[in-house]
């Protein structure tokens, strides 16, 4: 887990889970999870307020894209826009586990695609696209696909740079 407190900005501490809870609280989904945290120092103090990002083991063996990547196409069908000499082509893909920020992607698209992250309602297959590359994220390299007709934003993320386990 990765901890920054509030009073100590733009500091992360790595703590590790020691105990949580077995099940998860339906109306919330939140889960009662305990982390050891390290004070060197003694900087930590009680009443001190900060944010916990814990990291989990999905269990995928494969490529993941971010979820947002995701355009739906009925009932679990899902396909991903890849840029192809500039224009964006819906692909669909088969997806595998989901931890609510990325998506395990078992065919349709491989390492060397290049896929459109975030891409707006309005993006058709067929669209020509303009991507640039954009600042670099903690899911990876992320680029910018805006169509040449509109200048709304969608961004784009390398494959290449996609989780493997």
């Amino acid at each position: 887990a990765d901890v920054e407190m509030d009073a100590l900005k733009g500091e992360i501490m790595h703590a590790t889970v020691s105990r949580f809870a077995n099940s998860e609280d339906r109306l919330t989904r939140t889960m009662h999870t305990e982390i050891d945290l390290k004070n060197p120092g003694n900087r930590l103090r009680d009443g001190m307020f900060g944010r916990a990002t814990i990291f989990v083991d999905n269990g995928t063996k494969g490529m993941t894209l971010p979820k947002e990547a995701l355009v739906s196409q009925g009932k679990k069908k899902f396909a991903v826009f890849v840029v192809k000499d500039g224009t964006a082509r819906r692909t669909p893909v088969e997806v595998g586990q989901d931890d609510g920020i990325r998506v395990e992607i078992h065919s349709g698209v491989s390492l060397a695609d290049d896929i459109v992250v975030r891409p707006p309602g309005d993006l058709a297959d067929g669209a020509a696209v303009d991507a640039k590359m954009a600042t670099e994220d903690k899911f990876g390299k992320t680029a910018e696909a805006i169509p040449d007709t509109k200048a709304k934003k969608a961004t784009k993320s390398l494959a290449g740079k996609s989780t493997h386990k």
